[in-house]
C-alpha cells in the first residue's frame, strides 16, 4: 500500500511540535533561579485567612509547586490561620529554592473600637420626646459606655419645631417614621420604651472591637467646613456608603413634656437640645465606597469641603457625625464624631 506523504508530513510537523512545546517548558523550568512569594495580608486578626502566592523570577505562577513554612513548619497548602497573636515568619520553597521571608502580624484586636449611633428623631411639640432624650443623657453620664455612644436628635415636622431640617424629613420618609419618639440604634434597629427602663438596647450593641474605623480631622474657615475623613478597614466589604452629619449644642427652646422626667414640668422651660441635627452633607443613604477602596488594610479617604447652612446659630457648638452604612440593609456598622475645628484619631 503506497505511503501517504501528506499524512507522513502532517505526523512529522506534530512532532516537531511536540518537541519543541516540551523544550520550551524545560527551558522555562530551567531559567527559574529565584522564587517570590506574597501574602493577601501582613496584618490579620487571629483565625482570619491568609492567602500565600508564589512566582519565579520569570513570572510563572507556581503557587502549586511551592512548599510554604510557618516559622520552619510546612503547611498543607497556600492557606494559613493563626490561632493566636504573635508574629510568624513565611516563607517558600521551590525544588530547593527559598524564597524571601514574610513577617505576618497576628492580633486578637483591630484597633478600632466599636460604637453605636443613636438616632432620635423628636420635637419640641412633642411631649412624650423628653423619654429619649433622658435615655440618651443616662447612657452619658456612664463612664463605661459614654465615650462609645454617638447621638444625633433629628427633629421633625418644620410648621412645629425650629430645629427642623429638611434632611431630617427625607429621612423620616425614608425609614417611615410616623409615631414620635422613635429612638433608632444604629440606624435600623428600633428603641423600645419608655427608653429610659431599656438602656440594654443601647449597651448591647456597643461592643469591643470594630472591623473598620473612622478619623477625622476638621477645620472652619469663616462658614466653610473643611474635613479629612479616613476609614480603616480591618476585613473586607461589600457595598458600603459613607454618612456625613453636621450637628449643633447649645440650642434652647421650650420643650413640652407629659412625663415625669426633667422635673415633670408640663413645659420644659429654656430647654437645652444637643446633637440637633442641621445638615447631611451626603447622600442620606450613603456616598458610595466602591469595594475596591472597602478591603482589608487599606484606608480610604474623602474630603468635604461645605458652607455651614443659615440655621447654624453658633459655630463654637458645632459638631461633625460620620459613620458608615451597609447600603444593603442601611445598617450603621460603625460611627465617629468630633467637634468641628478638633480632629479625632482613629480609635
Amino acid at each position: 500500500m503506497p505511503l501517504n506523504m501528506k499524512n507522513i508530513s502532517i505526523t512529522f510537523l506534530y512532532i516537531i511540535l511536540f518537541v519543541f512545546i516540551n523544550s520550551c517548558n524545560i527551558d522555562d523550568f530551567s531559567k527559574i533561579s529565584e522564587i517570590h512569594i506574597e501574602a493577601s495580608s501582613l496584618n490579620v486578626l487571629v483565625n482570619q485567612e491568609i492567602l500565600l502566592t508564589s512566582k519565579a523570577n520569570n513570572n510563572q505562577d507556581i503557587t502549586g509547586e511551592t512548599v510554604f513554612y510557618v516559622d520552619d513548619i510546612p503547611l498543607q497548602d497556600n492557606h494559613f490561620y493563626a490561632s493566636q497573636n504573635g508574629i510568624f515568619s513565611i516563607k517558600g520553597v521551590y525544588k530547593g529554592l527559598e524564597s524571601n521571608v514574610l513577617e505576618i502580624k497576628v492580633s486578637s484586636s483591630t484597633g478600632y473600637t466599636q460604637k453605636v449611633l443613636v438616632e432620635d428623631y423628636t420635637g419640641v411639640w412633642c411631649g412624650y420626646c423628653p423619654r429619649v432624650a433622658y435615655a440618651i443623657q443616662q447612657v452619658e453620664e456612664n463612664q463605661d459606655y459614654n465615650h462609645k455612644m454617638v447621638p444625633v436628635a433629628i427633629h421633625l415636622y418644620d410648621n412645629n419645631d425650629p430645629f427642623y431640617c429638611e434632611d431630617g424629613g427625607a429621612l423620616k420618609d425614608f425609614f417611615n417614621i410616623s409615631g414620635l419618639p422613635q429612638g433608632r440604634i444604629n440606624k435600623t434597629i428600633i428603641w423600645t420604651g419608655p427608653q429610659h427602663d431599656n438602656l440594654d438596647a443601647v449597651y448591647n450593641v456597643i461592643g469591643g472591637d470594630a472591623a473598620l474605623g473612622i478619623a477625622i480631622d476638621s477645620s472652619l474657615d469663616d462658614h466653610t467646613i473643611h474635613a479629612n475623613i479616613r476609614i480603616g478597614f480591618a476585613q473586607n466589604f461589600d457595598n458600603l456608603g459613607l454618612v456625613i452629619y453636621l450637628l449643633e449644642d447649645g440650642l434652647i427652646h421650650n420643650q413640652v413634656n407629659y412625663t415625669e422626667l426633667f422635673g415633670g414640668e408640663a413645659t420644659l422651660i429654656n430647654f437645652v437640645h444637643n446633637d440637633v441635627l442641621r445638615k447631611v452633607y451626603t447622600d442620606i443613604l450613603g456616598e458610595e465606597i466602591t469595594n475596591q477602596e472597602s478591603v482589608i488594610d487599606n484606608i480610604y479617604s474623602y474630603n468635604l469641603q461645605e458652607l455651614l447652612p443659615n440655621t447654624i446659630q453658633n459655630t463654637n457648638n458645632l459638631k461633625l457625625v460620620v459613620f458608615v452604612v451597609d447600603k444593603t440593609t442601611n445598617t450603621a456598622i460603625n460611627v465617629q464624631s468630633v467637634k468641628v475645628g478638633e480632629n479625632q484619631s482613629f480609635d
